[in-house]
Parts: structure tokens; sequence; C-alpha cells
């Protein structure tokens, strides 16, 4: 019986060429135009910004001046942008920590059976539904000295209370920071109730009938089974939180006296405010781009490095 053998082609080195299947380049064909007009949206904006950081002007004025480096060295100079650096990694991190905490909590409460739940699931979607500018304009009427905060605060019982919540430190880097989580909890929640509605309920009948607890359930079954997806929910909610703008801008302003900055609003007042820096906030947002590229980076390798373990 004869025996046909089938060589592959070889390469330029003398190994195997590698084949694509044929549904693969089909596919490649019908997403070329996306991507090539993705990378045109996300490229000209990028390779702009580089070249204006590079240069300076005159307020409003056409006429730019080659500058090099120099508003790069201006602001690793500046004292206000490592003060403002600080706070955007103090809010973040708050922001995000207590944001996946409370998400994972509340996506448990979701996942239960209880009277009441679609009230409850329509009260969490009310703060992802509506635009974070909104809520701001919202959040500050309520913690202005006569708003709604301490108005409920003294109907509890606890005196008059007349704070200005956004007007001193540290309360207004508190209420920005409240805002932030109130706002990312329940796309967060969302998330992880998808992921944990992936898990056969036959895990967690094995692990009943072991002995285990709610409480060691959700830390020793869920917790593990849902990481992947944890993972990268935490990324998005990280990038989303160092880049927002809305609430406090809209809140504070960055104030009092820059003390709730952070790299968002303090670009934006360095470029569109007062001397209209165009320069140096193009160096501002550089630098942003480059933190959250080298961090996502090596945050997905971390990911990728777990889930082959």
């Amino acid at each position: 019986m004869a025996v046909t053998s089938v060589t592959p082609a070889a390469g330029p080195r003398g190994g195997e060429r590698a084949r694509l299947p044929d549904g693969l380049w089909r596919l490649y064909a019908y997403l070329l135009p996306a991507a090539l007009l993705l990378a045109a949206v996300l490229a000209i904006p990028i390779v702009q910004t580089v070249w204006l950081s590079l240069h300076t002007q005159e307020g409003l004025s056409p006429e730019k001046t080659w500058v090099g480096l120099a508003n790069y060295r201006d602001l690793f100079a500046d004292g206000t942008f490592w003060r403002v650096f600080a706070q955007t990694v103090v809010w973040t991190v708050s922001v995000v920590g207590v944001t996946t905490v409370a998400g994972f909590a509340v996506a448990h409460v979701l996942q239960a059976r209880f009277r009441g739940r679609w009230l409850f699931r329509v009260v969490l979607m009310l703060p992802w539904a509506t635009s974070l500018a909104l809520s701001a304009v919202v959040w500050r009427f309520a913690m202005s000295p006569k708003g709604l905060v301490n108005e409920s605060i003294s109907l509890l019982g606890l005196g008059e209370v007349s704070v200005a919540w956004l007007a001193d430190v540290p309360q207004a880097a508190l209420a920005v920071i409240y805002v932030g989580i109130w706002g990312s909890v329940p796309f967060t929640a969302v998330m992880l109730v998808a992921a944990m509605r992936s898990i056969p309920d036959s895990i967690h009948e094995a692990a009943e009938l072991d002995g285990a607890g709610a409480l060691a359930r959700a830390f020793f079954v869920t917790l593990p089974m849902i990481r992947r997806v944890l993972l990268v929910v935490t990324l998005s909610n990280f990038v989303l939180v160092f880049n927002s703008f809305p609430i406090i801008y809209v809140m504070t302003g960055g104030g009092p006296v820059n003390k709730t900055d952070i790299l968002a609003t303090y670009l934006y007042r360095t470029g569109f405010s007062g001397d209209f820096d165009i320069g140096t906030a193009s160096a501002i947002a550089v630098v942003i781009l480059v933190l959250l590229l080298v961090m996502s980076i090596v945050y997905v390798r971390g990911l990728v490095n777990r889930t082959r373990v």
C-alpha cells in the first residue's frame, strides 16, 4: 500500500511556511476598511498632539515656534504638575479600588432572588444611564451648604449642618471620589453579573454540599472563576477614571486651589483657559497617553501570564 506524503512549502529559511485558511483572508478583507478608518481616527490626533507639544504659540495665534522638548522640561520642573499627578493617582486608585469591591458585592445582590429585585436593578442602573456631566450638576447642588446632603443629615437628628462640601479640602476630594464611585459601580456590577451567570450551578451546589457558606463560596468559588473578567473590567475602569473629566470639572473646577485637579482637568485649564498654552497642554496629553499605554501593556501582559498559568 503506497503512502503519499505531503511536504509543506518551504519558507525563505527552509522552514515550514504558514498558510492562513481562505476564510481568514476573507475576514481580514472585511475588517480592513474599519481598521484603516480606526487607525486614521486615532493616529492623526496623536501625531498632531505630539507635534504641538514640541512647539509654542502665543494665545490663539496660528503661528507656532519650534521649542523641541522645552515644554516637557518646563512641565516636569513644575511643582503643580507633580501635585496634580499625585492627586490623579489617589483619585484613580480610590475610585477603582472601592468600585471593584462594591461592584462585586452588588453583583452578588443582583444574583440573589428577593422581592423587589427589579426595583433594585432599576435604581442601580440610573447612575450609568445618566450622563456624567448631568450627574455632576445634580450632585453639585446636592452638596451645597443648603443642599440635599446637609438637609438629609439634619433630618437624621444630627443637628443643623451647613457644610460646604465642595469649597474646602479634604471634603471636596472625598465628595468627588464618592460621585466617581457612584457612577462606576453599575458598569462593574453588570459585567460581573454576566460573568457569574456563566458559572454552572453544579459547582456552587457541590461547594455547598461540602459545607462552604455563602461567604466562602463567594471568595473561593465565584471570585476565582470570574477573575479574568474582573481584571479586564478593572483595567477599563482604570482608564476611564484616570481620564474622567466631567465629574471634577463640573463639581469643583479643580478647586479649591488645584486641590481636586487631575491631569485631565489640569490639561483643559492649561490649554483652553488663562494663557491658552497649547504646547504645554499637548505635552500633558502625551504624558497621559504614555502613562496609560505603559500601564495597560504591563497589566495585559500580567493578565496573559496569569491566564497561561
